[in-house]
């Protein structure tokens, strides 16, 4: 089988790339030819690459994108050149996860692959391919998206725009987006399948796909803590993300150490209680490391597709509070507690209750991810779909 597979990027460090190479790698194992298409980052020796586009297309695109609200409808000649390499590589099947990231042109591509009928799977790793802007919404309580997004305020969400058009993109991604006869859409939780009930990709048959990790990597080293150690993990501390309430809990639980990794602001930092402690950014390979250091994993997000770091805390064995919203408390199972992380008094409760039974809690975590959460059950999954598509 030969299965052509489209990502922003092919860095393993990034979840949909890593996921995408995942599920390519299992396919390879098994005799399949694959083709890995990316607009940005660096390729990967001894697999069959092929980049869209330069980056000079990337800043091109993604100006235009800041001046018109236009995200995903540029790079028209890179796109060209996509599809020439497409009907060269004749795939039986395109895989697609992030079409986002200003390297392709949305349009040109699903016009074309509605015109050659060619079998689509589709990985919906956010909202943005049913939305007329944003990539994320609930934090915003935004539900436009449910009626062709009229009057947006939140131009400035990425992608970033100086203005909002995004009604207009609504109808042009509709446009695009709808009409495919062998196209399965996959949800990456329960939760974005139920969010997909309301959009207009709703017409299609919907699958949902848990995310997987490698849980040899992620596994328990039992390190031992004299303190108290809540970890929190972000790629990039953004607003959706956070971060006030490991501020508030540090502030009101001082014999904890809240240790934070991933990108913040100075202003983030600036005035932080003394029991916080920055990493900045943490290599993906050193992650297992410090996940193992922790007593507990806390995922305070506003709103969470899936929930990468959680599973890969649970797999080391490390007992999870998440916030009760959005696609977290479907993957935690008895692996930690469900809170509403703004109640400081429920998370200081659900805290004290995972620290008397961690023992528990940590092995229930662990039996969770490798009963639901492998690499090697997501990738079975997809190449089962893939079998079954391109009969």
């Amino acid at each position: 089988m030969k299965i052509f597979a489209i990502n922003t990027v092919l860095d393993k460090t990034n979840a949909p790339g890593r996921i995408m190479m995942s599920i390519s790698d299992a396919a390879i194992n098994r005799g399949d030819n694959v083709m890995f298409a990316f607009g940005r980052g660096d390729t990967i020796p001894n697999f069959d690459c092929y980049r869209i586009g330069s980056i000079l297309d990337v800043y091109g695109h993604a100006l235009m994108s800041r001046i018109d609200d236009s995200a995903g409808f540029h790079s028209t000649k890179a796109t060209t050149k996509l599809i020439e390499k497409l009907e060269e590589f004749s795939p039986d099947i395109v895989h697609i996860h992030n079409l986002h990231g200003y390297y392709v042109n949305v349009v040109l591509l699903m016009e074309w692959l509605k015109k050659v009928k060619i079998p689509i799977v589709w990985t919906l790793h956010d909202c943005w391919p049913f939305t007329g802007h944003c990539a994320r919404y609930i934090h915003n309580n935004c539900e436009q998206w449910k009626v062709g997004c009229p009057n947006c305020d939140y131009s400035f969400d990425y992608p970033i725009s100086i203005v909002s058009h995004s009604a207009r993109n609504y109808r042009i991604k509709m446009s695009a987006f709808l009409g495919h006869e062998n196209l399965k859409l996959i949800a990456v939780s329960k939760w974005q399948q139920s969010q997909l009930a309301h959009s207009f990709l709703k017409g299609y048959e919907t699958q949902v796909i848990h995310n997987g990790i490698d849980t040899t990597l992620f596994s328990p080293n039992n390190v031992e803590n004299a303190q108290t150690v809540i970890l929190g993990v972000a790629s990039r501390w953004i607003d959706l993300k956070n971060l006030e309430f490991f501020t508030t809990l540090a502030k009101s639980h001082p014999h904890y150490k809240i240790i934070i990794a991933g990108e913040t602001t100075l202003r983030q930092r600036l005035n932080s209680p003394s029991n916080m402690q920055f990493l900045g950014v943490v290599k993906y390979d050193s992650l297992p490391q410090l996940y193992n250091r922790s007593t507990i994993y806390i995922n305070s997000s506003r709103e969470e597709t899936f929930g990468m770091t959680t599973i890969e805390a649970m797999s080391c064995g490390v007992p999870v509070i998440v916030n009760a919203t959005t696609a977290m408390p479907e993957i935690v199972n008895r692996g930690g507690e469900v809170v509403d992380i703004d109640n400081i008094d429920a998370v200081s409760s659900a805290i004290e209750f995972v620290l008397k039974n961690k023992s528990q809690f940590s092995a229930d975590a662990r039996e969770n991810v490798l009963n639901n959460f492998s690499e090697a059950k997501m990738a079975e999954s997809y190449l089962s779909l893939y079998d079954q598509i391109s009969r």
